[in-house]
């Protein structure tokens, strides 16, 4: 019994043992690792430490095709292992023939028409399924109805001008704004519209269309729309009265052919747009008496020829100006053009002459057809508009001396002011000239008279009436 216990006694006491040194054998080892950390930065601080102290002279001299790093200055490519690197984004440039047109189309009804508001929804609807089936993607385009304050009828859309729609535009990113009316005259619907273009910052004149149902009223709207649509140009290159245009958004053809920007034989109306150092508009710049004729049209690019009053209307394109250009549309039936003296609009040229050429006239070709009119009493003559031969080739003449020479499209506007040269000068000379001249005519009739009687009166013996007429034919006035 007791040998028992002493084994039991000796296993318990080996086993306690055993676990004091697998303790012991367990907490050395953790020892071991904290002091192997704390050698680690002690380490490589003592690596990082330039070896001058311990180097000899001629270790210190480097080779030729060794490269000195400063101590503790890390390599790039260490120091952006980890860094992706900044992809910088440049702003995309679209280009002009693939830009298309920001459009907004508002729609304002008179409270005397007599329409819903259900009919003016339907007539919205109706409207901007039209235009987008007709333009495609040439625009991205708005319709809405009129805002408050905005045209209801044609009274109210006439008294607005380009400088209030200049204010009214100029916060938001549209490059066309149409504002269309419904109003009634009788019992005819009348649909009236203009366009206000951003880049010239100008506006048409309104143009409308009658009926008498109220289910064509967004069929008349967007023929308004495209009747009043004036497409950009960008003119890039002149050369010897040649230049090379591109159509804004013109590589996207509209589905309806009718709706192509440009044929040939179309005109342009050339503008300039003077802009600061941040690309904002300084100022607008007026080409007047000119325009560019379309000779060839090819999707975006077109080629023309410039027709002006002057040698060099337009100038070689500078670091901060644009050149560009509408599409001249004829919406009106005739023109009224004023002549006034240059630098006298108070004194109308009344009573002269100005015919109207279908082309230019040369020294080879003298044109013989030609239409002969006169101004009134204002300086003014009315040009009718001819559609299939739009351009007219003005001379106005004082007598037989032309004063002024100028290319017109009658119908583009509806008023014209030229300014011709003051022909008062030559007008005062000519009538001093004739008044000598018949005061010349006189005294030799005169004197032809008195030398008669002064030979009749020496047949007779006269002698003292020979002396008398002596006297006055002496009196007379000599060269």
């Amino acid at each position: 019994m007791d040998g028992v216990v002493q084994m039991r006694t000796k296993s318990v006491c080996w086993m306690f043992r055993t676990l004091f040194a697998c303790a012991a054998w367990l907490a050395f080892g953790e020892m071991q690792t904290g002091f192997a950390q704390e050698a680690v930065p002690t380490a490589a601080a003592d690596s990082a430490t330039p070896a001058v102290q311990t180097a000899t002279p001629e270790s210190q001299v480097p080779s030729s095709d060794s490269v000195s790093v400063p101590a503790g200055a890390a390599t790039p490519a260490t120091a952006n292992a980890d860094q992706k690197p900044e992809v910088v984004t440049k702003p995309v440039v679209i280009p002009y023939q693939e830009q298309v047109y920001r459009v907004s189309i508002s729609v304002g009804v008179d409270s005397e028409a007599g329409l819903t508001n259900r009919d003016i929804q339907r007539m919205v609807d109706q409207l901007t399924g039209l235009v987008e089936s007709r333009i495609g993607k040439w625009w991205n385009c708005e319709v809405t109805r009129a805002a408050s304050g905005e045209p209801l009828n044609r009274a109210m859309l006439e008294q607005r001008t380009a400088a209030s729609w200049n204010t009214a535009m100029e916060p938001t990113a549209f490059d066309k704004k149409f504002v269309l009316t419904v109003d009634r005259v009788g019992t005819e619907y009348r649909v009236s519209g203009v366009e206000w273009d951003r880049a010239s910052q100008s506006t048409t004149s309104v143009q409308n269309r009658r009926t008498f149902d109220r289910r064509l009223l967004a069929a008349l709207g967007a023929e308004v729309v495209f009747d009043v649509f004036r497409p950009l140009v960008s003119i890039d290159t002149v050369t010897d009265g040649k230049v090379e245009m591109r159509v804004k958004g013109g590589e996207y053809l509209p589905p309806d052919v009718s709706l192509t920007p440009f044929r040939v034989g179309d005109h342009v109306n050339a503008f300039l747009r003077h802009l600061g150092k941040k690309r904002e508009l300084k100022r607008l710049q007026a080409i007047p008496w000119t325009t560019i004729r379309v000779d060839l049209a090819e999707r975006s690019y077109l080629r023309g020829t410039v027709i002006s009053a002057f040698k060099s209307p337009l100038a070689v394109s500078r670091r901060r100006m644009e050149m560009l250009g509408l599409k001249i549309q004829i919406m009106h039936p005739s023109t009224r053009l004023r002549v006034i003296p240059r630098g006298k609009p108070q004194a109308p040229m009344a009573g002269y002459r100005v015919e109207l050429l279908n082309r230019p006239e040369t020294k080879e070709d003298k044109v013989e057809d030609r239409v002969t009119l006169r101004t009134d009493r204002r300086g003014e003559v009315v040009i009718p508009a001819d559609t299939e031969k739009p351009l007219r080739y003005l001379i106005v003449y004082s007598g037989a001396a032309p004063l002024a020479k100028a290319p017109l499209i009658p119908g583009y506007v509806e008023q014209a002011v030229l300014d011709a040269p003051d022909d008062a000068p030559r007008l005062n000379v000519e009538a001093e000239t004739e008044l000598l001249q018949s005061e010349l005519i006189d005294i030799v009739a005169r004197r032809e008279v008195m030398m008669a009687r002064a030979r009749a009166a020496s047949l007779n013996d006269d002698w003292e009436l020979v002396s008398e007429m002596q006297k006055k034919i002496a009196e007379l006035l000599t060269l």
